[in-house]
């Protein structure tokens, strides 16, 4: 949805600097992102926050589903730091004109400010003596493209010849970019025509890239969006209106308007309201495929050529008015199920506290709803209540869209229909299954390099919360060999598995046991019913790969100044722990060069790199 003026955004800086304000906001749909055009430049050293509230009249930040964004205040902004200060002014690099439309381009490292500019604003076109003079009526910024556009007071004939000057204005506002530098004054700048159409032959076409698009095409009851149209040449302004445009599904238009001259336009596509379906109670408002259709043959160019035929939008949108409605309910337990029908999905908001639901017995006790969560794929609303019902119970359930805060909606955003008393099936048995009372016990053990992985044997799930340290377990090896420590361990509660990474790879031969104690703090080992695992000592461990039975062998040996890198063919790793003294390596050197000894000897990987006593030349 297209955002008008600062659209509830603010930016506060330091006391004492100049005040910044938004002079601009784009949203940027697949990126996610808000890109806010600010009055100047703010400098690296400067602090800023920016602050959001949602705007009382106008579009504010929404999602694809119609939720607006939540308020925020002193958000703080950090600066890039991959540019350095700006002071390079912005120079002209070309002027055309097309009609009574004279665009320059400037040559600037960022972007113009985008600050309105008043009157001629310093500009003036010249033309020869004897023709018709030229004054500049308006001048009109596009930051991001780097352009100033003159509206001139009459247009410039094909074989005329023009240049444009410009002095820097003494009060007001002033070219300039983003950082504060003013354009430098020009004087005669020679002004090119741009290529228009000659009357008699082709007449404006559609843009090849991008013809027509649209911001959103899933609109619900009412909801606005803005369609992109572009022409593949500026055409005559007054020549194209609401009339020229075609479109499906009861949509209506309104707001039609150029970006930049004639060439890119934007208008508001807006889905049928409630008024529309009042006065029509009996039409089908739900639609797909809609297009979106140009009348050519009623729009002229510049040069008063006409187009030919109608153009038709090759992106479609879709309109669903119809709010998803209940059509039954079921309850097991403390679960109540909604089943919606809709022609398409639920939305998948997440809902708060009861989220506007309330749940009626005949008998026995209240009963509140403590939460709810929607299944947008199967178009389900599942409550949580405050208590189980029981089998005998007869319960009713009731919807009232609340004031504030995300509701049941279809993906189109259509808000769930209010309804009152909807008998609610109880499936609840009549005797309770009985609860979980056993904990898991250890099964099994199986280490592999530096992961060691438990298997539990459970009736159901394991708890998967996260496990902090150790959570309790120890590993031990034979007497003389590396200590073993336990870094973390990891639950996987449908396998009923915990995964132990140790500080250091088992090896193959090496006998281990693993013990669990019960952390005193913390989360700990245990089933989704809450009962904790058993403590267990000196559990076995099996090998979970064969044993390596091959030695390595040497490949190659490369020596640069003082070391020498020896290569090893292996299957898996060298051992980095248990490494050969330096002593057992000799180093020998032809002539009468000076003895080599080795200092020291490190391992990584498959290699073996030793530190030498002297340079090799």
């Amino acid at each position: 949805t297209a955002l008008v003026g600062n659209a509830g955004f603010t930016v506060n800086t330091a006391a004492g600097t100049t005040a910044i304000t938004v002079t601009g906001v784009a949203v940027h749909i697949t990126d996610k992102t808000v890109t806010l055009t600010l009055s100047r430049a703010v400098v690296a050293a400067e602090t800023v926050t920016v602050s959001y509230t949602k705007p009382t009249f106008g579009n504010g930040v929404r999602d694809a589903a119609g939720n607006e964004a939540a308020n925020f205040s002193e958000k703080a902004v950090t600066h890039d730091g991959t540019t350095a200060a700006d002071t390079t002014p912005p120079v002209i690099n070309t002027a055309v004109v097309t009609g009574d439309k004279l665009v320059l381009t400037y040559t600037e490292a960022n972007t113009l400010d985008g600050a309105a500019l008043a009157g001629n604003a310093g500009f003036t076109v010249n033309t020869a003596a004897g023709a018709t003079a030229i004054t500049v009526s308006s001048a009109v910024v596009n930051a991001t493209a780097k352009t100033v556009t003159l509206t001139l007071s009459r247009t410039v004939a094909a074989t005329e010849t023009v240049t444009v000057s410009y002095t820097k204005p003494e009060s007001g506002a002033v070219v300039q970019d983003a950082a504060g530098n003013d354009a430098a004054n020009f004087s005669s700048q020679p002004v090119t025509h741009s290529t228009a159409t000659p009357p008699g032959t082709q007449g404006p076409t559609l843009a090849a890239t991008n013809p027509i698009t649209i911001s959103d095409d899933k609109l619900h009851l009412g909801e606005s969006v803005t369609v992109t149209i572009r022409f593949s040449e500026a055409i005559a302004e007054s020549s194209f209106t609401i009339a020229d445009l075609t479109v499906g599904g009861g949509a209506t238009l309104s707001n039609l308007q150029s970006t930049d001259g004639g060439t890119t336009w934007t208008v508001t596509l807006t889905a049928p309201g409630f008024l529309d379906i009042l006065l029509a109670p009996t039409a089908d408002r739900n639609s797909t495929g809609n297009k979106i259709s140009v009348n050519l043959a009623g729009i002229t160019n510049r040069a008063g050529t006409a187009g030919a035929g109608t153009a038709e939008s090759t992106v479609t949108y879709d309109i669903d008015v119809t709010p998803p409605s209940v059509s039954s309910a079921a309850v097991n337990g403390d679960q109540l199920v909604l089943s919606f029908i809709d022609a398409n999905i639920l939305g998948d908001t997440a809902l708060t506290g009861s989220a506007g639901f309330t749940v009626g017995s005949t008998t026995g006790t209240a009963i509140t709803v403590n939460s709810a969560v929607i299944n947008a794929t199967v178009k389900t609303v599942t409550l949580t209540l405050s208590r189980a019902v029981t089998s005998s119970e007869t319960v009713s359930v009731s919807y009232t869209k609340p004031e504030s805060g995300n509701v049941v909606r279809d993906a189109a955003g259509n808000g769930a229909s209010d309804f009152s008393g909807q008998a609610v099936t109880n499936n609840t048995p009549a005797t309770p299954a009985p609860a979980d009372t056993t904990p898991p016990v250890i099964n099994t053990a199986v280490v592999t390099g530096d992961k060691l992985v438990l298997t539990y044997t459970e009736a159901n799930t394991l708890d998967a919360a996260a496990l902090a340290g150790n959570a309790g377990f120890t590993v031990n090896t034979a007497a003389g060999a590396t200590a073993i420590t336990v870094s973390g361990a990891v639950v996987n509660a449908t396998a009923k598995t915990v995964t132990l990474t140790l500080s250091r790879a088992v090896a193959a031969t090496e006998t281990v046991t693993v013990s669990y104690t019960k952390p005193e703090s913390g989360a700990v080992v245990q089933d989704a019913a809450g009962n904790d695992a058993v403590s267990f000592s000196n559990q076995a461990v099996t090998h979970g790969t064969p044993s390596d039975t091959t030695a390595p062998v040497i490949n190659t040996a490369v020596v640069t100044g003082d070391k020498l890198v020896l290569s090893y063919t292996e299957e898996g790793s060298l051992d980095a722990v248990n490494t050969a003294a330096a002593s057992a390596f000799a180093v020998s050197s032809a002539g009468n060069a000076a003895a080599i000894s080795v200092n020291s000897v490190a391992v990584s990987g498959k290699t073996v790199t030793l530190t030498l006593s002297r340079v090799v030349t």
